[in-house]
């Protein structure tokens, strides 16, 4: 089984306005006004290879900027990280184009070298974000070439459902290593609560 990670968001902090009561000022609105988003979650993940675990944390600042953390650890001993930075250039609204960078290592979390030299990457994103519904797909490729790139190498279509104010139902599909020739398969499900 993999475990992927799935969103959580953080509350933003009070606002100094909503403490004076300033009557211009709608202190209901001001939980609204994030500077910062933390969402981190976790998903059970079946792949062709067998089950794996993965986690997720993703930052998201107001300007539109993020930076995001996952790393993957298969039953067959493989693990991956990644971390990546970018920003959706179509702004904060329910639509969603991301571009970034990322620096991301793969290895055997069984033997006791885990790592690999790490390794840049790109990605690209498209998503919407409603109000009950999400859909989303993302493409990670490695820039180096050789096994590290293909490990690194990845395309995921994403979908999450908002069961209740905190509470998300999340779902991927994800083709991993797409560049090889045994392409792995993979199917995600899982949970995620927004605090």
């Amino acid at each position: 089984m993999w475990i992927a990670l799935a969103l959580l968001t953080a509350p933003a902090l009070a606002d100094d306005r909503c403490e004076e009561q300033v009557e211009e000022y709608d202190c209901e609105d001001a939980e609204e006004e994030r500077e910062l988003e933390v969402r981190a979650g976790a998903q059970a993940m079946w792949g062709d290879e067998g089950p794996a675990t993965a986690a997720r944390v993703n930052l998201s600042a107001k300007n539109d900027t993020f930076l995001q953390v996952d790393g993957r650890f298969h039953t067959n001993g493989r693990a991956l990280g990644r971390v990546a930075a970018g920003v959706d250039v179509l702004g904060g609204g329910k639509a969603h184009l991301t571009l970034g960078a990322f620096l991301g290592t793969a290895g055997a979390w069984t033997q006791p070298r885990v790592v690999i030299s790490p390794q840049a990457g790109g990605l690209i994103g498209v998503g919407y974000e409603g109000d009950r519904i999400g859909l989303g797909y993302q493409w990670r490729a490695g820039w180096g070439g050789g096994q590290l790139d293909d490990l690194l190498t990845e395309n995921e279509l994403s979908a999450s459902w908002r069961v209740q104010d905190e509470w998300r139902l999340t779902a991927a599909y994800l083709r991993l290593n797409p560049r090889k020739d045994a392409v792995e398969n993979a199917l995600a499900m899982g949970v995620s609560y927004t605090f």
